[in-house]
């Protein structure tokens, strides 16, 4: 009885019709996320025979320790993992832009031009951050390619990471599934 109570009578405040709203943002209609967009495809098909190159040494340094140090001792395995990292740099910044999966308040106010930059960015900042910190609180008692390891085994992470949003989006975008 009391549940029938509740639920007795109401009306209906709000329109029955669908409020008419402007043109959404599309992404990929302004012309600096295209422009990014061609550059990160184009650095990634320049570097495509250098990660096949990498993969082998990136998948045997994940779980071992051995592996990332063999890497960072490869001066030019270690060269071609940072210059991969570095294109991988930019489609990750994109995707991030593009599915707003980081931006802080300060971006708010940016035109719609502008946030791809910024969050590239962001990630130079937090990069520079990352190397202050690193010169500072460097330990001590490691060896040389040691701490060298120690602050490039996150390069190989981050290509594997990129890697892995690249295919999501692709196969996301494949299948038509709505990008909220």
């Amino acid at each position: 009885m009391l549940l029938q109570d509740l639920f007795r009578g109401g009306r209906l405040v709000m329109s029955a019709d669908p409020l008419s709203t402007p043109d959404e943002f599309v992404w990929t209609d302004v012309l600096t996320n295209r422009i990014l967009a061609v550059a990160a495809i184009l650095l990634m098909l320049v570097n495509l025979p250098g990660l096949f190159r990498l993969v082998p040494h990136l998948s045997y340094s994940f779980d071992r320790v051995r592996g990332a140090a063999d890497l960072e001792h490869s001066l030019g395995l270690a060269r071609l993992r940072n210059r991969t990292a570095l294109i991988y740099a930019l489609p990750y910044c994109l995707i991030a832009d593009h599915y707003v999966l980081a931006r802080p308040r300060l971006l708010d106010g940016l035109p719609a031009a502008w946030t791809a930059p910024a969050t590239l960015g962001l990630l130079a900042a937090y990069l520079l951050l990352r190397a202050g910190c690193h010169a500072v609180f460097r330990p001590r008692r490691l060896s040389a390619e040691a701490r060298a390891t120690l602050r490039h085994i996150p390069y190989n992470f981050f290509i594997a990471l990129s890697i892995l949003a690249l295919s999501t989006v692709g196969i996301l975008t494949a299948a038509r599934a709505p990008e909220s």
